[in-house]
């Protein structure tokens, strides 16, 4: 295995802090749970699997489960798929989901990825800033229930100058019988960037029963 796919896996496996010491069990529940749900990830993208309560985000207040794929230089800060990535989230009970949960939940998420990469990354207090998301609901997509649009304003802790970032999203809301799928498709590229032909691939191959 070469040097650059080992860092890829050490980035990836810093990211979703449900590798800390629960990958165990979320490779028993993957194996578990039959997914009702087909989300194929582009060829040289990587995978992760996390069960609700997300524990870097444990206020958000959901069950279910979040797949995510990255796009394979999602990390490289000088590549156009610098965070280049989607997730889906199967969650259970039918939630209500408005603009106004999503920005909450969407700063809690990304608050609790910071707060859990800056003791390992040596990030100083004095470069911190509160991650804020500003979501809007737009314009119903062709195979949404609803669509959302947005910016998260946060850390780049990948860039060891940890400048601001902004990430550009879309959430598609979908009608999946008697639960609720989220597939948010995530960049700091403009929308009309290349980089969102893939995301939105992603967002085209995705189907629940």
């Amino acid at each position: 295995m070469n040097r650059p796919i080992i860092w890829l896996l050490g980035v990836t496996a810093l990211f979703c802090l449900a590798c800390n010491d629960n990958s165990t069990i979320e490779k028993k529940l993957e194996s578990k749970t039959k997914q009702p749900y087909t989300f194929p990830a582009p060829k040289g993208w990587t995978t992760e699997f996390i069960p609700f309560p997300i524990s870097f985000a444990p206020q958000i207040p959901y069950s279910g489960y979040e797949s995510l794929c990255f796009s394979p230089e999602w990390e490289y800060v000088k590549s156009d798929q610098h965070w280049a990535y989607a997730f889906v989230w199967w969650l259970n009970d039918n939630p209500d989901i408005n603009a106004e949960s999503l920005q909450q939940n969407m700063s809690l998420y990304y608050s609790g990825l910071l707060n859990s990469n800056i003791e390992k990354r040596n990030i100083p207090q004095a470069d911190m800033i509160t991650p804020a998301a500003t979501i809007t609901k737009i314009a119903t997509a062709p195979g949404d229930k609803e669509t959302y649009s947005g910016t998260i304003k946060m850390l780049d802790y990948l860039d060891l100058l940890h400048p601001t970032i902004s990430l550009n999203c879309l959430i598609h809301k979908k009608d999946c019988s008697n639960h609720v799928a989220l597939l948010f498709q995530i960049s700091p590229k403009p929308f009309n960037h290349s980089v969102w032909n893939q995301l939105n691939e992603l967002n085209k191959s995705f189907s629940c029963k």
